[in-house]
């Protein structure tokens, strides 16, 4: 049920400092927002690639 909300949970801070002219907050909000996007990324790629190949190599050698 939440992630029916979560767009406009996000979009939320967005509009509330962009209609108080608060471009300082909306920069910092889109700054995190892509450093989030970007986490979420590498996220993806390591559990899609099955994680460190090295600890799984070191676990298969106990």
């Amino acid at each position: 049920m939440f992630h029916d909300f979560a767009p406009v949970l996000v979009q939320c801070p967005f509009a509330i400092a962009w209609q108080l002219g608060h471009d300082e907050m909306l920069k910092l909000l889109l700054q995190t927002l892509e450093e989030e996007r970007g986490i979420d990324q590498k996220l993806t790629r390591l559990a899609e690639g099955g994680g460190n190949p090295r600890a799984a190599a070191a676990e298969g050698k106990k």
